[in-house]
C-alpha cells in the first residue's frame, strides 16, 4: 500500500510539476526537466523511476499533442455567457465585474478538486429607513397569580 502511494504521490508530482511549466508556455524539455528535477527529490527508489518514466511519459506526449493556443476572445465570451444564466440583470452585470477582474475576488477550490469558487465583497446603498420615536407607554397588564395545583 505504501508503495502504491509513493508512485500515486510521484506521478502527481511530476503532472503538477507539468502542468504549472505548461502554463507558463515552457517548451516540452523544459517542462520534462522540472518533472525530473522534482522526482530527485523522492527517496524512495521505485518512486524515482516510476516518477522519471512519468515524466518520459509526459515528454514523448508534449512532443506528439503541442499545446492548443486559446482564444482571449472565447474566454471572454464564455465567462459573459456563464454570466448570463442568472436571475437578473444586477446579478448578471456583478457577475461579468467578478469574472473580468474589476472587482477583488478570491478564488478557492481547483478545476481537478470539482470547481473554482469565487468570492466577492460587493457594499451597496440601501434606501434610507425613518424611525419613528414611540412617545405613548404600552398599557399594563394587571399581575395575575397562576393557580396551584
Amino acid at each position: 500500500m505504501k508503495k502504491h502511494l509513493l508512485v500515486l504521490s510521484s506521478l502527481a508530482m511530476s503532472l503538477s510539476v507539468y502542468t504549472t511549466a505548461q502554463a507558463q508556455n515552457p517548451t516540452p524539455e523544459q517542462a520534462y526537466n522540472d518533472a525530473i528535477q522534482a522526482c530527485t527529490q523522492l527517496t524512495d527508489a521505485a518512486a524515482k523511476t516510476n516518477c522519471r518514466r512519468d515524466a518520459g511519459a509526459a515528454l514523448q506526449q508534449a512532443k506528439r499533442t503541442p499545446p492548443a493556443q486559446i482564444n482571449p476572445n472565447i474566454l471572454n465570451q464564455n465567462r459573459t455567457l456563464r454570466c448570463q444564466s442568472l436571475p437578473n440583470a444586477s446579478m448578471q452585470e456583478d457577475c461579468v465585474a467578478q469574472m473580468s477582474g474589476q472587482i477583488q475576488t478570491e478564488e478557492f477550490g481547483s478545476v481537478a478538486g470539482g470547481g473554482i469558487l469565487r468570492k466577492s465583497i460587493i457594499t451597496t446603498q440601501g434606501e434610507p429607513v425613518v424611525v419613528e420615536e414611540i412617545t405613548t407607554t404600552p398599557p399594563s397588564i394587571p399581575a395575575q397569580s397562576a393557580p396551584i395545583r
